[in-house]
């Protein structure tokens, strides 16, 4: 309709003014019509219309949203005046297309930096993969930055979710109630997810249950959203924090409520059941989502295998992945690592093999569910399962795909510390590498034995047990040992599934020094204390 009028004025010779044509031009952003944008751009500058700043920005911010990256740059260098809208509409689009070195050299020079500044370079670097450089940024904002507003807010509990960085979130959720702000339903939801990823479910329940009596009626349309949302976050939480039955009772209770039952909570609550590993439970799930109205998509077949593997049912998984339409790498790696649980390491291979003879590309997922595969109790011969891990890496080389570095990280002093497999550049790894010796020592003597079956390479026994004792969630454990007080619970987040090793490790390390250790891997948290886990070893 406004390109339409706008048209209309040309033809009618009426000349349009700067409002006029921000207009326009945000109607070609809205529109993603960079032909338009470009050629009202050319016809301001054969007119000489004035170029404010307003208009100007406009022109960037078509540019930029209609993916000329290249004459966004070139006008904004050329711009003799640049406000921080400019500056934040070129941070975006370098984020946009990765770009985060020349991002943050935008945020860098920008010469006064506005609270939407501050939100526009912290969600670039989340967005990114960048969090732990985002947390520092973050800190620095507080330091020498503007007040937050809603959206930083929203975004620091984010970042506490991400990395399970507890103090933080605490700190933010008093930060709202001193502000009075406590009733914000995007805040009070943030908030929940925060506390469920950083295995506090007695707080995200209070929060939940505060923000659901706050008004004794019922959610607006506006708010309708969140407060799927919220349910659905808490179905998640009791999952992750291995709580599966209080998982259960609450989407009863979301569908008691009639509260609309998302995706998201379908997944979570399927899940659940997995970890119940009750086979009549897990399929009554399964027929009320069925009733619903909920078909079998990627997430959800490869839920359900998952289910009914870990419920005892390999035909049950074997019957889904069969009758699930257009099977894609998430589906295939799903029902060959339901095999592997079940001790089928030759059949999970052999999926392998035929996913590849179907087209479907591996990716590094598939090969360590496969690696994986190989080490299973089912594949006797030790030469067969290093010729198939052997023959597996060959082909990940082949086809330039690397496994996934596993990665622990640990949050002391608003610091926080990442190590990696055999990771020397720690400044303190000399003291971490020596009392992790010491340690392993001790443990062995109240019956701690590594798990050489982890191991994917042929070697020697004695390098098997050095690879093993320098795992990454192993060193963040010492570290955090030798760096706190003997009453501070340890909190380690890992970027893949621990292993069986070093759970077993952990488990041992708090039975001996009497600590609580927190680790939350990709599936899970696990909460160590007096050498137990909270997920019963089932994970």
């Amino acid at each position: 309709m406004v390109l339409e009028l706008f048209k209309e004025m040309q033809f009618d010779r009426v000349c349009p003014n700067q409002f006029t044509l921000s207009s326009v031009l945000k109607s070609c952003s809205s529109l993603s019509d960079f032909r338009t944008g470009k050629g009202i751009h050319g016809w301001i500058l054969r007119h000489g219309i004035d170029l404010d700043m307003v208009l100007e920005n406009s022109i960037l911010d078509v540019y930029v949203k209609c993916g000329g990256f290249d004459y966004a740059e070139r006008l904004f260098e050329a711009m003799e005046e640049r406000d921080t809208v400019a500056w934040n509409i070129m941070m975006g689009a370098c984020m946009h297309v990765g770009d985060m070195e020349k991002a943050l050299d935008l945020f860098r020079r920008l010469p006064f930096k506005d609270v939407a500044s501050w939100n526009t370079i912290l969600y670039g670097l989340m967005q990114n993969g960048h969090e732990r450089y985002a947390l520092e940024l973050l800190y620095e904002m507080v330091e020498n930055g503007p007040p937050f507003n809603r959206v930083t807010f929203s975004e620091a509990l984010v970042l506490a979710s991400s990395l399970s960085v507890l103090e933080l979130g605490r700190q933010i959720h008093g930060c709202l109630l001193r502000l009075g702000i406590p009733n914000d339903g995007i805040l009070q939801t943030s908030l929940i997810d925060m506390y469920c990823k950083c295995g506090k479910m007695e707080k995200a329940t209070l929060v939940f249950k505060t923000m659901h009596l706050r008004a004794n009626s019922k959610f607006t349309c506006h708010e309708t959203k969140t407060e799927i949302v919220s349910w659905s976050s808490m179905v998640s939480g009791y999952v992750h924090n291995g709580e599966y039955e209080y998982a259960l009772l609450t989407f009863c209770s979301m569908v008691r409520e009639r509260i609309l039952v998302d995706r998201f909570s379908v997944t979570s609550v399927v899940s659940a059941c997995a970890n119940v590993g009750i086979l009549l439970l897990g399929q009554h799930i399964h027929a009320h989502i069925q009733k619903i109205g909920y078909k079998i998509d990627v997430h959800l077949g490869s839920s359900y295998i998952d289910m009914y593997a870990k419920c005892g049912s390999l035909n049950d998984a074997r019957m889904i992945f069969k009758q699930t339409d257009d099977l894609n790498v998430v589906l295939w790696t799903s029902m060959i690592s339901a095999c592997a649980l079940h001790g089928q390491g030759r059949e999970a291979v052999q999926l392998f093999e035929l996913m590849i003879k179907e087209g479907i590309k591996p990716n590094e997922v598939s090969f360590v569910v496969v690696l994986n595969a190989c080490s299973h109790a089912g594949l006797l011969e030790e030469g067969f399962k290093w010729e198939e891990a052997a023959d597996i890496r060959r082909l990940m080389q082949k086809r330039g795909i690397n496994k996934i570095a596993g990665q622990s990280w640990i949050q002391l002093k608003n610091q926080v510390h990442s190590f990696v497999m055999s990771d020397r550049s720690h400044p303190h790894s000399a003291q971490i590498y020596s009392y992790l010796d010491e340690l392993i020592g001790r443990l062995k003597e109240i019956g701690y034995s590594s798990d050489m079956k982890m191991v994917m390479q042929d070697v020697e026994e004695e390098q098997q047990e050095v690879l093993l004792s320098h795992h990454s969630e192993k060193l963040a454990v010492a570290y955090g040992i030798i760096s706190t007080t003997s009453g501070t619970p340890i909190r380690i987040m890992k970027n893949l599934r621990v292993c069986t090793d070093c759970h077993n490790f952990i488990k041992y390390t708090c039975q001996l020094l009497d600590r609580e250790i927190i680790v939350r891997d990709s599936h899970r948290f696990h909460h160590f204390k007096h050498g137990l886990c909270s997920c019963g070893d089932y994970w």
